[in-house]
C-alpha cells in the first residue's frame, strides 16, 4: 500500500527548483500543447513564484510535429525542429524545460538530452515509487 498521494505537477515544478536552492527560481518552460491552454504547469509555477515561458507558436508547432510527425510514426525526432524549440526557451531566460508528454520522454532518452530537460513521466514514476517504499534505481 502506498503512503501518499503524489500530485504530479507539483513533484515536477519542484524538482526543476531543486538545483536552485531556497535562494532562487529557475525558469521553467512546458514543451508540448496539452496542457499549456489549461495552464497547468503556469499556475503551478505562479503558485510557488516561479517564472514560466512557453515556446513561440511556430516553435510549439514544431514541438508537436516532432511528436505527431515524428515519434508516433516511428520515426527518430526532428532534433532540427526539437532544437529551435529549445533554442527559443533559453533565448527567454529558461534554466530548464519540462518534457509533459510521453513522447518526449522518448526523445530525452534516444537523443541523450541533458540536464536542462526535466521528464515528467520520469518524476512521477520516481515519486510513485518512493510513495510505495521502494527505492528508485536507474533514475
Amino acid at each position: 500500500m502506498c503512503s501518499r498521494r503524489i500530485n504530479a505537477v507539483h513533484e515536477i515544478v519542484f524538482e526543476g527548483s531543486r538545483p536552485f536552492g531556497y535562494f532562487g527560481w529557475p525558469t521553467v518552460a512546458k514543451l508540448p500543447d496539452g496542457t499549456l491552454a489549461a495552464e497547468t504547469y503556469q499556475l503551478a509555477c505562479q503558485a510557488q513564484d516561479i517564472d514560466w515561458a512557453v515556446p513561440s507558436e511556430e516553435h510549439q508547432q514544431e514541438v508537436m510535429s516532432v511528436i505527431y510527425d515524428d515519434i508516433k510514426q516511428g520515426k527518430r525526432a526532428d532534433m532540427a525542429k526539437f532544437g529551435a524549440a529549445v533554442h527559443d526557451l533559453k533565448k527567454q531566460g529558461c534554466d530548464m524545460a519540462v518534457l509533459g508528454c510521453t513522447e518526449l520522454s522518448l526523445v530525452k532518452r534516444d537523443e541523450h538530452l541533458g540536464k536542462f530537460f526535466i521528464d515528467s513521466t520520469e518524476v512521477l514514476c520516481r515519486h510513485a515509487l518512493e510513495a510505495c517504499g521502494v527505492e528508485p534505481v536507474g533514475f
